[in-house]
């Protein structure tokens, strides 16, 4: 039988070896991810500072898709949208288990993981007026190298890793000029080339230099330089495919999310993309490159490697197949890489997770059939799925 004594003394030692234990494990609230659709990510990147006022355009289409993100969020997650009441009771609807908030809500908010479709210096300005508490945000310094990473300057760093990292010839490496007569030059070089500015996604900020001899031509080059300090130059290629991988990095380390295989238009904008499992959309790809997995894992590598130490958050390396003058098929490993969550990343969860198949495509309200986003009074644009 032990004492009262021994029992108190026995206590004691409990209390302060659980509380030792409690100090090294160094148990951390669990936080609740926030989840943000804002589109305009990469035109705010551009600007280089956080006062950026996005085109009317751009707001309206955030605004339109803002529960996009709702579809590759885990169950039990939060969802910034305008409208509490409307937006979820949609996503209940559709069996979507998400809770929304308002921005008035963020306010104080403390323990949440942010989950934006984008970093940018405009949204945590954005968020931090809201309200939202500063610790739950990257400092400058972190959204700078952020931003750096973005740069399309990144895709001659990842081309030149892949090429090391499997041995392997790919495409011709892009090539960064920061003046504007040697874009001219080198535009007259290589017929039919794409000159494209640092920061910019989704087809925009892209230039098909068919025809270089026109003051419309200098006057782009010298003013997208003057903007963002330089722009990339690429090659054109005969095009047999467009495709991308998805990857998410957190702590440090980087793991594959899935497979994207889309349409784009001469401009590299992004048409509409191919919604099925990911071992489905793995075979179309190998069908024509057998080689696929061994890029899929030599790619999460690299980005591991050059982007997880700083980057938390999906992230797109866009790809295409292309024909050579013999006929072989080549690959370009990296066209670009989309800092961000992608229309190709929801496409890969719609059908892995969700069991949708289909065509995915952004259109008007006024022509949507099969919605995947609310349609109300004032929408102009909805995500829609289209049979093959």
């Amino acid at each position: 039988m032990i004492s009262g004594a021994k029992l108190v003394i026995i206590s004691g030692i409990t209390i302060v070896f659980l509380k030792k234990l409690s100090n090294l494990c160094n148990f951390a609230p669990v936080k609740r991810k926030l989840y943000i659709f804002n589109p305009e990510n990469d035109m705010a990147l551009g600007c280089g500072h956080n006062s950026y006022n996005a085109p009317a355009w751009t707001v309206r289409f955030r605004n339109d898709l803002e529960i996009l993100p709702a579809y590759i969020a885990e169950p039990g997650c939060m969802l910034l949208v305008r409208n509490a009441a409307a937006s979820q009771a949609w996503l209940n609807g559709h069996s979507l288990d998400v809770e929304v908030v308002t921005a008035s809500q963020l306010r104080g908010m403390r323990d949440v993981e942010v989950m934006p479709w984008g970093w940018s210096q405009p949204l945590c300005k954005e968020l931090t007026v809201a309200g939202l508490h500063k610790t739950e945000l990257p400092d400058e310094a972190a959204m700078e190298t952020v931003r750096s990473l973005a740069h399309r300057r990144t895709s001659i760093a990842v081309h030149k890793a892949i090429a090391e990292e499997t041995g392997m010839e790919f495409s011709p490496i892009p090539v960064e000029l920061s003046d504007a007569d040697a874009v001219t030059r080198w535009a007259i070089e290589h017929p039919g080339c794409y000159i494209k500015t640092p920061w910019s996604g989704s087809g925009r900020g892209i230039y098909r230099a068919i025809d270089t001899d026109t003051a419309e031509f200098a006057r782009w080059c010298k003013g997208a330089i003057a903007r963002q300090g330089s722009v990339l130059c690429e090659v054109a290629l005969d095009k047999v495919l467009d495709f991308a991988m998805e990857y998410r990095c957190s702590g440090n380390r980087c793991e594959f999310a899935g497979y994207s295989v889309f349409a784009s238009d001469e401009q590299n904008q992004y048409g509409s993309g191919i919604v099925d499992k990911v071992a489905t959309l793995h075979d179309i790809i190998a069908a024509q490159y057998p080689e696929v997995d061994m890029i899929t894992e030599a790619m999460r590598r690299v980005v591991e490697r050059l982007i997880a130490p700083h980057y938390n958050g999906y992230l797109g390396v866009d790809m295409l197949l292309y024909r050579t003058e013999d006929g072989e098929i080549k690959l370009d490993p990296c066209v670009e890489v989309n800092l961000r969550c992608t229309m190709g990343l929801v496409t890969s969860v719609l059908g892995e997770r969700h069991g949708i198949r289909g065509k995915f495509a952004i259109v008007p309200a006024a022509q949507a059939t099969h919605p995947l986003t609310p349609i109300y009074g004032d929408t102009r644009h909805a995500a829609v799925l289209t049979e093959e």
